[in-house]
């Protein structure tokens, strides 16, 4: 029989946990990563019919230098781009969720435990309940007379 108790700190951590994972499986967000990755830079010029191509950036040559007196530095033509990012979803959020609860103590392990496999001597087993969810899903379009192409 369960212990009537008064909220404390856990209690109200495990909520607001519960409400921000919900939130970010509903909508996922994207975190930028400062891991940087150099890209040519590239600059768009129109062709004789009417397409762009696109060439490095070449720098500008001064009018009074002659072809073959003119020596042009290299330009810098990088630029930093950081395309690598990490996505808070239905895939990452609930797992975060859970490790930020058993870093703060807030559940134990035996609580993770008793979530996949039941608790000792309760008769409910949720892996069972997974299996049963999961047939009658893959049946669904058998049954509705569905086909996926």
């Amino acid at each position: 029989m369960p212990v009537d108790r008064d909220l404390d700190v856990h209690s109200w951590l495990i909520i607001i946990t519960f409400m921000v994972v919900i939130v970010l499986v509903i909508r996922p967000i994207r975190i930028p990563l400062p891991i940087p990755a150099w890209k040519k830079k590239t600059t768009s010029t129109p062709t004789h019919d009417g397409s762009s191509s696109t060439a490095p950036i070449q720098p500008a040559i001064s009018e009074h230098y002659t072809a073959t007196t003119a020596v042009i530095p290299e330009a810098k033509t990088w630029k930093t781009k950081f395309p690598y990012h990490f996505t808070l979803n239905i895939g990452t959020a609930p797992v975060i969720g859970v490790l930020v609860l058993l870093a703060t103590r807030s559940i134990h392990v035996e609580s993770i435990r008793n979530g996949f496999v039941g608790a000792p001597l309760s008769g409910v087993e949720p892996y069972a309940v997974m299996i049963l969810f999961f047939s009658y899903v893959s049946l669904l379009p058998w049954k509705t007379c569905l086909s996926f192409i």
